[in-house]
């Protein structure tokens, strides 16, 4: 399923029904956050003479539907608005079967997620992804994560939502001026991935999540 239900605001759109980007799965009550666009941005789309809605994304002044890769027509499809990020409860942070790279916001000065620092230096799997959320949102629900299919596309993330995990969805990876041979040339980009994959090496151990506790405010001012 890839064609989107929802409800738009000015800035934003709900998801209403469950529908699925490459590795990327959207569920009901997800927000996606709009912002300018730029290159490799998904998009959502409607089509000009009726109701059908798309994903999308602008490649080199091509607009190319997401996930079956053809070529959209810019006279007959209209860009709603390009998604800067896929907004979620921190509850609920599974997108997938893919591995994400993370950052958490809002833990400066907490000792207790100074282990943190070594998570988000590899790729975590969505279940490691979702407990991880489940145990941060109990333990301090003003905390924020930023996820992506890559490290370098988070340094710069602009985003914060107190409570939420937040996907940035862009892609620059595929992106060729060679429209003709799209399918091909997204093929071999996947099969150049996968062999990546086969060979970086380990770049660290995921430990179980430590029990993560709120210290008492008492116990606050009696350690002073």
């Amino acid at each position: 399923m890839s064609t989107p239900k929802y409800i738009q605001a000015n800035s934003s759109v709900t998801i209403l029904t469950w529908t699925m980007i490459n590795d990327l799965v959207l569920y009901p009550e997800d927000r996606l956050l709009f912002g300018e666009r730029c290159d490799g941005d998904l998009l959502l789309v409607r089509r000009n003479n009726g109701a059908l809605q798309k994903f999308a994304r602008f490649y080199d002044g091509t607009l190319i539907s997401e996930p079956q890769q053809t070529v959209l027509s810019k006279h007959l499809w209209t860009i709603i608005g390009a998604i800067k990020a896929v907004e979620r409860p921190l509850s609920k942070g599974s997108f997938g079967t893919q591995k994400w790279y993370i950052r958490v916001l809002g833990r400066e000065g907490d000792p207790q997620l100074e282990w943190l620092d070594s998570v988000e230096q590899q790729a975590i799997s969505s279940t490691y992804l979702q407990e991880l959320g489940r145990k941060l949102q109990r333990y301090n629900p003003r905390l924020c994560i930023i996820a992506g299919w890559k490290q370098t596309a988070l340094e710069q993330y602009p985003y914060f939502v107190a409570g939420k995990i937040l996907f940035y969805p862009k892609k620059n990876e595929l992106a060729s001026g060679f429209v003709s041979t799209w399918a091909k040339a997204s093929r071999r980009e996947m099969r150049r991935n996968w062999l990546k994959r086969r060979e970086r090496p380990n770049i660290g151990v995921l430990f179980p999540i430590p029990p993560l506790t709120r210290q008492k405010k008492e116990d606050r001012l009696a350690s002073k």
